[in-house]
């Protein structure tokens, strides 16, 4: 019975999620490809304000001389994690709210929620990351080894935005401020996250919070496989799995005993 209702909840996530997906771009002209536009659009939007315009330089590591558009690549790696991250943030709040029929009337598996939001992020982050994979390819004119490791890089962000997604959907039951502080909190993680500056660059103290910032060395992470070709620090990746692990469990439980108040309060 277990191993049944396990399936129908994996089920009914991938039908949720692709609805989602549908959804989004239902009734336009270019439908799925819209996804891909957007991300050539923003890389080229990226490229031209730093490396044209500012004229910033951050070069991949062994690069004598940093090349016009190597910037905009290491920033663009930076933002497809806090893409997925802030999605989260921005949109799990109001999860719960949105759905009060099945709150109140319907049987519903309230807690699959975030995960067809997240499973929608990573759909839109799969799209970022073949972009990111095919332009070092064109431009280096080879595909490092190291991507091989993107699976398990995805595995900490994952961990975090289901701990994410479970707490705030549930506290965002009982306080609707939270809605409200929510686009202000993902403004304050991407400027204090290194997605637009080399982490060296932070003077003291400040380097301790960057360090402290949980999306920090995921950001390193997808920076090492996609663009430097190297594997992730492993120390790293095993701390945040355990801590993040061990945050997601707990955040489920959250909303799991928070669940029955639910229909009270709307």
């Amino acid at each position: 019975m277990g191993g049944r209702s396990w399936r129908q909840r994996v089920w009914l996530l991938l039908q949720l999620t692709k609805r989602e997906i549908a959804e989004r771009y239902q009734g336009t002209a270019l439908g799925a490809l819209w996804p891909l536009l957007f991300a050539v659009a923003s890389l080229a939007l990226y490229t031209f304000v730093f490396s044209v315009v500012l004229k910033v330089r951050w070069s991949l590591p062994g690069d004598a001389a940093a090349r016009p558009f190597e910037f905009a690549l290491i920033l663009y790696t930076g933002l497809v994690p806090y893409l997925v991250c802030a999605e989260m943030i921005n949109r799990a709040p109001a999860l719960v709210l949105a759905v009060p029929n099945y709150v109140k009337k319907v049987p519903f598996p309230l807690d699959i929620l975030p995960m067809v939001t997240l499973g929608s992020s990573l759909f839109h982050s799969a799209i970022n990351v073949f972009l990111l994979v095919a332009l070092t390819g064109l431009a280096w004119g080879t595909i490092s080894w190291s991507l091989l490791l993107l699976p398990l890089v995805y595995l900490p962000l994952v961990l975090l935005c289901l701990a994410i997604g479970w707490t705030l959907s549930a506290v965002g039951v009982f306080f609707r401020d939270v809605g409200q502080i929510a686009p202000l909190a993902a403004q304050l993680l991407l400027f204090g996250t290194p997605i637009f500056y080399p982490p060296e660059m932070v003077p003291a103290p400040f380097d301790t919070v960057l360090a402290l910032n949980p999306l920090t060395p995921v950001v390193n992470a997808f920076r090492a496989v996609i663009l430097f070709g190297t594997a992730p620090d492993w120390t790293a990746w095993i701390l945040g799995c355990v801590v993040f692990g061990g945050i997601c469990v707990l955040a489920h439980g959250l909303f799991r005993r928070l669940r029955p108040s639910f229909a009270d309060l709307m």
